[in-house]
C-alpha cells in the first residue's frame, strides 16, 4: 500500500495497479474524480501525526510518496 499526498505520481501509481491512499487536508477533489472509485482517500493533516500513523497502521502502509 502506497500513501501519496495528492501529486501526479498518484495516476501512475494507480496505472500500474497500486494500492493508493490519498491523505490531504481536501477530501473532494475534481482532480481525482476519474481515479477516485480506485483509491480511498483519508482526510487528514500531515501535521496530526497520531491520524497520520494510525492511517499508515491501518492500511499497512509500506511506502510514503510526498
Amino acid at each position: 500500500m502506497v500513501l501519496v499526498f495528492r501529486s501526479h505520481i498518484t495516476r501512475r501509481l494507480v496505472e500500474a495497479d497500486h494500492n493508493v491512499i490519498i491523505y490531504d487536508v481536501v477530501s473532494e477533489s475534481n482532480l481525482i474524480r476519474d481515479i477516485k472509485s480506485r483509491v480511498t482517500v483519508v482526510q487528514g493533516d500531515v501535521t496530526d501525526y497520531n491520524l497520520l500513523l494510525e492511517t499508515m497502521s491501518r492500511h499497512d502502509v509500506d511506502s510514503v510518496i510526498h
